[in-house]
């Protein structure tokens, strides 16, 4: 059985040609009754440099982090390269894939996915004497 360090592994890209890595970031997943809110470290990435999709019943993760070389310099020797990220999770039929919100600050990656309103807890009023 893997340990909870298994998910700091650098995993191989399989869909990419030239046999490049990508990080898996860790993420925190919290559940209310209005939906999933969820948590992730991308350090280095920035919105332009993120891309997040929904093919069929799957959210897709990607990003890409830039390291900035100072004027005037010139990498000779990097064990600090541009870190790509990549992380799949599987939708639920109860969340709302068409009101998804994203935010990220800092390399924090914040996502908000509603559940759908038929799916959502509600009160019955009781009536009687």
């Amino acid at each position: 059985m893997p340990d909870q360090n298994s998910y700091d592994v650098v995993e191989k890209n399989q869909e990419k040609k030239d046999q490049s890595f990508f990080k898996v970031p860790k993420m925190d997943i919290f559940e209310d009754q209005n939906g999933i809110t969820m948590c992730g470290d991308l350090p280095g990435v920035t919105k332009e440099r993120l891309n997040i999709t929904i093919d069929t019943d799957h959210l897709i993760i990607e990003g890409e982090a830039s390291v900035n070389v100072p004027p005037n310099l010139q990498i000779l020797y990097g064990e600090v390269r541009t870190p790509t990220y990549k992380r799949v999770f599987g939708l639920s039929d109860e969340l709302n894939r068409d009101d998804i919100s994203a935010e990220i600050n800092n390399g924090v990656l914040k996502l908000h996915i509603p559940k759908i309103d038929a799916i959502k807890p509600k009160k019955i009023a009781v009536k009687g004497v």
